[in-house]
């Protein structure tokens, strides 16, 4: 109807309904304007054949200082499904907003809090921070990255290009301390 939830619901929120399917196992959530690069391949595998995580989060830029990057995450609902389902609902009782970030607002409030003691995260530049490290620890992306190019990238983003930095050594996997743009 005119007034459903679904008519309401923000463009960007509609990814995240894949929580709630029980016909999917596992889903990534990606921005559709993002290249995905054989360095998210490596990860995602990292975290499907190499975890018991039911979330994978990624943070690739100096930027992506978000908790969970509303399109650079996903989730197993194999190892868990019923609680995907219920972050889902959880998220869809927030009123809908037409706010930019919104959809990361919500995983920042409802997915977060749920999460955090069954996350895998690959992260280059905040493994450090202990806003993100408090209840598990992120790990180094097991390829080293090609060039300035990073998860999340896409032809939009050539000018963020220019602000990968080099990576602190505690976010280099230990037998590689040599990728200094890990």
């Amino acid at each position: 109807g005119e007034g459903s939830y679904e008519r309401l619901l923000v463009g960007r929120m509609w990814r995240f309904v894949v929580m709630g399917d029980p016909l999917v196992s596992e889903f990534l959530v990606r921005d559709t304007d993002s290249v995905i690069l054989a360095r998210e391949v490596a990860a995602v595998d990292q975290w499907l054949h190499n975890s018991t995580a039911l979330l994978h989060i990624m943070r690739d830029h100096p930027s992506h200082n978000g908790l969970i990057l509303a399109g650079m995450w996903g989730g197993s609902r194999t190892r868990g499904g019923e609680k995907m389902t219920e972050m889902l609902q959880a998220m869809m009782r927030w009123p809908p907003r037409n706010i930019w970030d919104y959809d990361q607002v919500l995983l920042k409030r409802v997915v977060w809090p749920d999460m955090l003691d069954t996350v895998l995260a690959h992260d280059s530049y905040f493994c450090g921070n202990p806003h993100f490290q408090s209840r598990h620890r992120s790990q180094p992306f097991p390829t080293q990255r090609v060039g300035r190019y990073f998860v999340g990238w896409g032809p939009t983003r050539d000018h963020e290009l220019p602000g990968i930095t080099m990576c602190p050594s505690l976010c280099r996997p230990p037998q590689h301390q040599d990728w200094l743009y890990c």
